[in-house]
């Protein structure tokens, strides 16, 4: 299997396990999360975007490409991060770097969801003992972000299993020619 190939199907993969992951244990009903991704050296950045039940992700996997035989360095730039143990920067295979940008962008969507609780009902602060700041929660790389981040991959780092059953999660994952869409609904939730 060449190389692209495999790292688009081990970011599926990995994306529906944490988005099934996401939707149990912190109690999001329903989860749109539309996926792209360019192998292009023009794109340096991965992002999120989006609000309450739809988000969009943009993976930059130029690097990713770069490193997956070989590994590499997967550096968080960021001053509150950088320096973290489990989050900041690391050396490890392009497995690793993958899982990891994978866990960064996909903890902004939980984050950002957190910050819509008054109004779209989940657990995430409750699930981490938090209470909204509002000064503190809309500043990037908050430190419900790391929280959140950093039980990402310590649960899906090193390259886990796959996640079969965390609970009774509804997830269409459908391709489109520059990424992947994914659609979840929690289905113990479907009576609220």
């Amino acid at each position: 299997m060449d190389r692209p190939n495999a790292i688009v199907r081990c970011l599926t993969e990995k994306m529906e396990d944490i988005i099934r992951w996401g939707c149990v244990v912190y109690d999001i009903p329903i989860l749109i999360v539309n996926t792209r991704w360019s192998f292009s050296s023009r794109y340096s950045t991965s992002s999120v975007s989006g609000s309450q039940l739809k988000y969009n992700a943009f993976f930059s996997l130029y690097d990713t490409l770069v490193t997956w035989d070989t590994g590499g360095t997967f550096y968080e730039s960021f001053k509150r991060v950088k320096d973290d143990p489990i989050i900041g920067t690391f050396t490890g295979s392009g497995l690793e770097l993958l899982i990891a940008l994978i866990c960064h962008e996909l903890a902004h969507i939980f984050e950002s969801i957190s910050l819509q609780e008054s109004w779209f009902p989940t657990k995430i602060l409750q699930y981490y003992d938090r209470v909204p700041k509002k000064s503190k929660m809309r500043h990037h790389h908050n430190e419900l972000w790391r929280i959140i981040y950093r039980e990402l991959k310590t649960t899906f780092m090193p390259a886990s299993p796959r996640i079969e059953s965390v609970g009774e999660v509804d997830l269409v994952s459908i391709k489109n020619p520059t990424g992947v869409d994914f659609y979840a609904k929690h289905l113990t939730l479907g009576s609220r």
